[in-house]
């Protein structure tokens, strides 16, 4: 599975409103940045904000940039319009999600 199918598969799973698949994308020592608050998350918080705001919920999938590094996707969902979810993929798990709100 390459880069982009993986972020793909990490969508579906929170249009599913499946919260125990979610855990299977991270590690514990993934780092979730929210630039807008300026924080890091935990796990657990993210996983609660997914759950309260995402999960379950219509999410529209628009562009995705893919590097080396990281890939890009822009997603819009009914409650939540975001610029972007940059994920960074190392070893079949997100090492870095950086949450890009949009205004």
């Amino acid at each position: 599975m390459n880069k982009i199918e993986y972020v793909t598969s990490f969508i579906e799973t929170l249009r599913n409103g499946d919260k125990d698949k979610i855990y299977k994308f991270f590690t514990p020592r993934s780092i979730i940045f929210d630039t807008n608050e300026l924080r890091e998350w935990t796990l657990d918080e993210f996983i609660s904000y997914l759950k309260a705001n995402l999960m379950g919920k219509e999410i529209k999938i628009g562009r995705i940039f893919e590097s080396d590094v990281a890939v890009k996707i822009e997603i819009e969902s009914d409650l939540f319009s975001y610029d972007a979810f940059i994920i960074e993929i190392k070893e079949r798990r997100i090492k870095r999600l950086d949450l890009y709100k949009a205004n």
